[in-house]
C-alpha cells in the first residue's frame, strides 16, 4: 500500500466503470470532479460509477468536488480551438460573445482593475497579452506570445487583485449538489483569505451539511494569509498551475516547500497538484524530471498528489496512476529512513498523537491502530509520517472516506461498543480478519475513554496480539518469533527455534538457537550478556514456563517489554 494518497480527476478518458476499476486498482484513493467543466448530471454519472466501482472492489475511496471560486476564465469560442497570433490585437470583454481570434469573452469586468502595459496571461501563461487601451468595459490588448487555446481557459493578471464575492451562483449550486450527494471533500479554487473558507462553510451549514474544505492556494494572497487560511480550512492544495503564473516560475519550488511546512505545523493534510505527470497526457512514460518532482514533493511532506488532465483526458490514465504509485513508493522509502520527529503543540489530542508515534517507534510496533469518531486523531498521527501504517477504525462510513486523504492510513468501520475495551477488541478482530495485523504483532492503540465521544482521545496503550504466558528479565534488543524446543539436537535448523530450558545452558548450546527462555532465576548475567552480543535474545527467570509451553508451540519474545506470548 502506498502511504502517499493519489487523487485522479475523472473525465472522458475514464468514463466507464471498468476504467474506473482499473484506476482504483492502480492506486487511486480519491476521485476529483472539476466543476469548471461539465454539468451536474455529468458529475453525478461519474460519481455514481466511481462509487459502484469502489464498492465492487471493496475499496474505501473518497470524492472531491472542485469549485471554481472567483476564477477568471475565457468564454466559449467558435469551433474547438482558436489561434492567437503574436503582434495582433485582441479585445477582452465581459459581454457574452462567442470568441474568435479578435475578441474573447471573459467572465468578469476587469477594466477597472488593469492599467496600460499590464500583462494578462491565458491558459497557465501559454498566451501572454499586454494591455494597450481601455474602452469602457473592453480591454484592448496586444498578443505578445500567441498560440492555440480551447474554450474556458484560465486568465491571470499578475499583481492585480480583482475584488469580487468569493462564491458565484454556479459555486452555490455546486455546494448544494455536494451536500445532496454526500461529497467527501470540497476544493476551493483561488482561496484568497480565511473569509473565503468561512463563506463556503457557512453556505454548507445553511444547506444542512458538513464537508471538509480544502483551500487551493493559487495566488499571492493565499500565500500571504496561509496561517489564517489553515486555521479554518481542513487542508490545502498547492495548485502549481496558476501559482506558477502569479509568481515568477523560479519561485514556485520555495513557495511549495513553505506551504507544506505551514500545513504540517497545523497538522492539516496537503495536496500537490498540476503537471505531476503532464507528459503522460500523450506519452506512455514520464520524464525523469517529473519523477524527481514527485519524490521531492513527498520528501517535502505532501500527503497526496493529484492528477488532472493526465487521468481526465490523457491517452494513458491508468498507466499514469500506476506510474505515480511506483514513484511515490520509491520516495516513501527515503522518507521513512529519516529520523525526524517534529512534535505537535496543542491540546490533549495533539499530545496523545505524539505519544502514539513515539511509543510505536520505541516498541517497534507493527501498526498504530487509531479508534476515532471524527477522524481528528488519525489526522494528527498521520501528520508525523510514522514508520508503521496507521489503521483507522471508526463508527462512520463518512468519516472513513474522509481519512482517504491522510498519509499512510487505511481502515474500516467498526460497531459501537459499551466500553473502550470492547471497541478495541472488535477493532482487533476486524483487522485480523482483513489481514492488516497478525497474531504475533505488537501494536500501539489510540482511543478514547469513554468510547465514542469526539475530541476525547486519552488512551494510548501497547497491545500484544496473543496470550502473554510469561515475564522475565530480558537480554537482547530484537523481538523474535520461533518454535519451542525442549531438547538440543532435536531439530536440524535450530536457528529458527527458541530453546526452553529449566536451567541456564552453556554458551555453546545457547548460540545454536534464535533465542533462549530460562525457567530458573539462577543465572549468570555475564554469560547472558555475552550471548546477547552474539545476537541472541534471552529471557531469564520465567517461572513456570515449562508448564505453559508445549514442544513446537510458536513463541514470541519482546525483550523491550520483558514478555513472552503465543
Amino acid at each position: 500500500m502506498n502511504r502517499t494518497k493519489i487523487i485522479a480527476t475523472l473525465g472522458p478518458a475514464v468514463a466507464g466503470k471498468n476504467k474506473m476499476k482499473a484506476l482504483i486498482k492502480a492506486g487511486c484513493n480519491i476521485a476529483r470532479i472539476n466543476t469548471a467543466h461539465g454539468e451536474p448530471e455529468d458529475y453525478l454519472r461519474y460519481i455514481n460509477t466511481f462509487r459502484e466501482a469502489s464498492e465492487e472492489l471493496q475499496r474505501v475511496t473518497g470524492v472531491l468536488l472542485d469549485i471554481k471560486g472567483p476564477e477568471l476564465r475565457t468564454g466559449d469560442i467558435k469551433g474547438d480551438t482558436v489561434t492567437l497570433t503574436a503582434g495582433e490585437k485582441l479585445t477582452l470583454t465581459p459581454e457574452p460573445v462567442l470568441g474568435d481570434a479578435k475578441c474573447l469573452h471573459i467572465n468578469a469586468d476587469i477594466a477597472p482593475h488593469v492599467n496600460k502595459r499590464d500583462a494578462i496571461l491565458i491558459d497557465d501563461g501559454k498566451i501572454r497579452l499586454e494591455v494597450i487601451e481601455i474602452k469602457g468595459k473592453e480591454v484592448i490588448t496586444r498578443i505578445i506570445r500567441g498560440g492555440v487555446i480551447k474554450a474556458r481557459r484560465g486568465v491571470n493578471i499578475p499583481g492585480r487583485v480583482i475584488e469580487c464575492p468569493y462564491l458565484t451562483k454556479r459555486d452555490r449550486a455546486s455546494l448544494k449538489f455536494a451536500v445532496e450527494h454526500g461529497i467527501d471533500f470540497i476544493a476551493a479554487s483561488f482561496t484568497r483569505s480565511s473569509s473565503d473558507i468561512y463563506e463556503i462553510k457557512s453556505e454548507i451549514a445553511d444547506l444542512g451539511g458538513w464537508i471538509p474544505v480544502i483551500a487551493k492556494i493559487e495566488n499571492k494572497s493565499g500565500i500571504r494569509t496561509i496561517d489564517n487560511i489553515l486555521a479554518v480550512a481542513d487542508g490545502i492544495m498547492v495548485a502549481r498551475g496558476d501559482l506558477g503564473v502569479e509568481l515568477p516560475v523560479e519561485q514556485v519550488p520555495s513557495a511549495q516547500k513553505h506551504l507544506l511546512r505551514r500545513a504540517a505545523r497545523q497538522a492539516k493534510p496537503a495536496i500537490i497538484a498540476t503537471q505531476i505527470l503532464e507528459s503522460m497526457v500523450n506519452n506512455a512514460t514520464p520524464t525523469r524530471a517529473e519523477v524527481s518532482d514527485i519524490a521531492n514533493a513527498i520528501l517535502d511532506g505532501t500527503d497526496a498528489l493529484m492528477l488532472s488532465e493526465e487521468s481526465a483526458m490523457g491517452k494513458y490514465p491508468v498507466e499514469a496512476v500506476k506510474m505515480l504509485a511506483r514513484a511515490a513508493h520509491a520516495a516513501e522509502a527515503m522518507l521513512l529512513r529519516r529520523k525526524r520527529f517534529p512534535e505537535l503543540v496543542g491540546g490533549i489530542s495533539h499530545n496523545m498523537s505524539n505519544a502514539s508515534v513515539m511509543l510505536a517507534k520505541q516498541v517497534h510496533a507493527r501498526a498504530i491502530v487509531c479508534v476515532t469518531r471524527s477522524g481528528k486523531t488519525a489526522r494528527l498521527i498521520s501528520r508525523h509520517k510514522p514508520q508503521p501504517p496507521v489503521i483507522v477504525a471508526t463508527y462512520s462510513p463518512e468519516t472513513l472516506r474522509r481519512t482517504t486523504i491522510l498519509w499512510g492510513t487505511s481502515g474500516f468501520v467498526v460497531p459501537h461498543g459499551d466500553t473502550t475495551d470492547e471497541v478495541i477488541e472488535n477493532t482487533m478482530q476486524e483487522a485480523l480478519k482483513r489481514g492488516l495485523i497478525h497474531r504475533k504483532d505488537v501494536l500501539v492503540v489510540s482511543a478514547s475513554d469513554p468510547s465514542g465521544i469526539p475530541g476525547t482521545t486519552n488512551v494510548v496503550r501497547v497491545h500484544i496480539m496473543g496470550n502473554i504466558i510469561g515475564r522475565g528479565r530480558a537480554f537482547g534488543p530484537a523481538r523474535i518469533s520461533g518454535r519451542a524446543v525442549f531438547e538440543t539436537g532435536k531439530q536440524e535448523n535450530t536457528k529458527r527455534s527458541i530453546l526452553v530450558s529449566e536451567r541456564m545452558p552453556s554458551i555453546d548450546i545457547m548460540t545454536k538457537f534464535l533465542g533462549v527462555i530460562i525457567d530458573s532465576d539462577c543465572y549468570d548475567p555475564y554469560v547472558l550478556k555475552l550471548a546477547q552480543k552474539k545476537g541472541l535474545t534471552i529471557m531469564a527467570g520465567v517461572k513456570g514456563i515449562l508448564n505453559r509451553v508445549k514442544e513446537g508451540d510458536t513463541l514470541n519474545i519482546d525483550p523491550l517489554r520483558g514478555v513472552i506470548w503465543h
